[in-house]
């Protein structure tokens, strides 16, 4: 009978292998244990491994549209607050005209007050955010608006004048314009060149359409406002052809038809305006409610992944404790195990 050949080293490496195999998986262990969740993802899944992948990548695409969200909400804020700016600089042009225009003194004050006007304006349309120029719609990298007193639009208008009547705006025959004749010039040759194409050559650099955002991954709206609309055009001519008109030589019946022109640009463009924020604030609405939604599958799609990649706290605390005292009981059957010797034994 043949006696099998027994090594104390192989079964001392066959250990030291064993409890190399546990400590990895203890590492492992105290990591799920910490985290609450799977410490090696497709190991465990297996072929569930995709499914968890596609759903994360689910959620960082709905957590992209709440933060792009969250710049259009930002611009459409900063939007409302401007026009709220605009409106209030044309009240003041339009309460200053609905007073007497008889006296030399009113000239010079609505003269003031819509030059300042027109200032603020052009600074407020001009208004940037995040690097990007609110009202100047895809062309969102450029100010809309020109300088009127140093762009091209003033020298238009002086010229406009100019060649209607035959002279200048200060010239002692300005006096004797009538207001049908100033209404006129007004209504066929300023009109175009601030509601209609003169506006684009003239003043503005702003495109017409505004920048489309895409808020769900279904739903795409404009979050922003072009210079370009109709309330804008109108609050910029009113202010211009107060200056220009008012700080020339006029008599008082051009005089009277100018502010009454002014009256009616100001009052319509405070109107397109309320309407225009009316607008914007139904659009941030929007962008609110596809905010709720998109939370709301994030939620969802959440507890979807937590529950494949979630471990048992009792299992894994249990499994943590398992390993610890198989490699306690490994460290000392190796220990005793290099004690072994044949001298030992035969002494």
């Amino acid at each position: 009978m043949k006696v099998p050949y027994i090594s104390s080293l192989s079964i001392s490496q066959a250990l030291r292998y064993s409890m190399a195999s546990a400590q990895s998986q203890l590492a492992s262990a105290e990591r799920e244990v910490s985290t609450g969740r799977l410490d090696d993802i497709g190991l465990t899944l297996g072929h569930q491994t995709g499914k968890f992948i596609s759903l994360k990548g689910d959620m960082q695409r709905l957590e992209t549209l709440i933060d792009t969200n969250g710049l259009a909400s930002s611009r459409m804020k900063v939007s409302q607050s401007a026009i709220s700016q605009i409106v209030s600089r044309t009240e003041d042009i339009l309460s200053s005209t609905a007073s007497g225009v008889g006296l030399d003194a009113d000239q010079s004050v609505l003269a003031s007050v819509a030059k300042t006007a027109l200032a603020d304006i052009t600074a407020i349309l001009n208004t940037s955010h995040n690097g990007d120029y609110i009202f100047s719609g895809v062309n969102s990298d450029a100010p809309p608006i020109t300088d009127y007193e140093t762009g091209p639009a003033k020298a238009a208008f002086d010229t406009a004048f100019s060649t209607f009547f035959g002279f200048s705006k200060d010239d002692a025959a300005a006096q004797a314009i009538d207001a049908a004749t100033m209404g006129t010039f007004l209504d066929t040759v300023v009109e175009p060149q601030f509601l209609g194409t003169g506006w684009a050559t003239n003043v503005s650099a702003a495109a017409d359409d505004a920048i489309l955002s895409r808020i769900t991954l279904t739903q795409s709206v404009t979050t922003s406002v072009s210079a370009n609309e109709d309330g804008f055009r109108q609050a910029v001519m009113a202010s211009v052809i107060t200056v220009e008109l008012f700080s020339g030589n006029l008599g008082e019946q051009a005089r009277s038809a100018v502010a009454s022109k002014t009256r009616q640009l100001a009052g319509s463009a405070v109107g397109n305006l309320a309407n225009l924020q009316g607008r914007v604030g139904l659009l941030e609405q929007q962008v609110t409610s596809a905010n709720e939604r998109l939370e709301a599958q994030i939620d969802i799609l959440g507890e979807h992944a937590n529950s494949l990649e979630a471990v048992d706290p009792y299992e894994a605390s249990t499994r943590l404790t398992s390993l610890i005292t198989q490699i306690e009981t490994s460290y000392a059957l190796t220990a005793r195990i290099q004690k072994l010797s044949l001298m030992r034994f035969v002494s």
